[in-house]
């Protein structure tokens, strides 16, 4: 009896590990090791319970890796995954120790900054853009010089959510992407159409490299 009674014992515990395994497999994303996207949706939630009780903002950078569809068919899908990978690392090494870091799907990673307000989370998405401007990918195969652009919100109180301080950090996004990329644009506090962007000079990536389609060509032509 006591022999059975052990084995059930370590037969319900090896149990418990295999499904805290699959949790964390869950939560984690298999190529860049940075928290999956149902990973990210947990600890946002989280960060924003911490900041209701300590009465402080949360502050959210979405970062999107430049022209990576053009480095992706450049280089293909192996060198894809390096870039990314090495832009997961890059950016855990350049926040807090505790920033979240997580992959939210595609080229797309964010950042979430608990009890973060608006100069902090601007300042770090700064640090952010540095360090990219700064680093070498792929080094000893490609080189490649990659920018990344950066849409960063904060939020709190009763009046607003996480889902909400999401979706203002991906118009900022949005609109950095539109004045040019390689640059961060941060929705202004207490606004959801109000940005501000980064003036400082923009420094040409790999990527930029390539000619894209002339938005002015004429009707009649077609560009591949």
């Amino acid at each position: 009896l006591i022999t059975d009674i052990t084995e059930l014992k370590q037969a319900h515990a090896h149990r418990e590990e295999l499904l805290a395994q699959v949790r964390r497999m869950a939560l984690q994303d298999s190529l860049t090791g940075l928290y999956s996207r149902r990973g990210f949706e947990e600890e946002l939630d989280r960060a924003w319970r911490l900041g209701a009780r300590h009465a402080l903002p949360t502050g959210l950078l979405v970062v999107d890796v430049d022209h990576f569809k053009v480095l992706n068919d450049t280089y293909g899908h192996t060198g894809g995954d390096q870039i990314l990978a090495e832009s997961g690392r890059l950016i855990a090494a350049s926040v807090r120790a505790p920033d979240i870091v997580s992959r939210y799907g595609g080229d797309e990673i964010v950042v979430i900054l608990p009890l973060t307000g608006y100069e902090d989370t601007q300042k770090a998405a700064g640090r952010l853009l540095e360090a990219f401007r700064a680093n070498t990918f792929c080094r000893g195969t490609h080189d490649l010089r990659v920018t990344i652009s950066i849409g960063a919100a904060g939020g709190s109180g009763v009046d607003q959510s996480p889902q909400l301080l999401l979706m203002h950090a991906d118009q900022a996004l949005y609109r950095a992407k539109q004045l040019g990329r390689n640059r961060m644009c941060v929705a202004e506090p207490d606004s959801a159409s109000a940005f501000s962007s980064s003036s400082e000079p923009l420094t040409p990536s790999a990527a930029d490299m390539i000619p894209a389609p002339d938005a002015t060509a004429s009707n009649g032509t077609v560009l591949v």
